[in-house]
């Protein structure tokens, strides 16, 4: 990736487009790390999905490459389906939340478990 970087920031004189590739880099860069660590470690994709660890790569990438914290949320923006091809499965799998206990009924007054 960062060859092809360079090689787009070479191709390009005008400093218009240049600054479109150095606006658009670090979330490329996060994407291409987040489907690295898909691929790599699928037992542990359903943790990557979480937006603690979405926000945790895209936070260090934007760090590195620009001196600042990224956006707030900035993975929402992604195509998860291209970045992650177990995704339509992670989310249909996804658990229900639970209903609230309900307190056990005896004797017509409610007793807590």
């Amino acid at each position: 990736m960062a060859e092809q970087f360079s090689q787009l920031f070479l191709l390009y004189s005008t400093s218009e487009i240049k600054d479109k590739l150095f606006q658009n880099y670090p979330s490329c860069l996060s994407q291409g790390v987040f489907a690295i660590f898909c691929q790599a470690c699928p037992k542990s994709v359903k943790k990557f999905h979480e937006e603690s660890f979405l926000h945790k790569i895209c936070n260090f990438i934007y760090e590195w490459t620009t001196g600042i914290p990224c956006p707030l949320g900035c993975w929402k923006c992604w195509t998860m389906e291209a970045l992650d091809p177990s995704y339509k499965l992670h989310m249909l799998k996804k658990p229900t939340k639970k209903p609230p206990h309900q307190p056990l009924q005896i004797g017509g007054a409610a007793k807590g478990l």
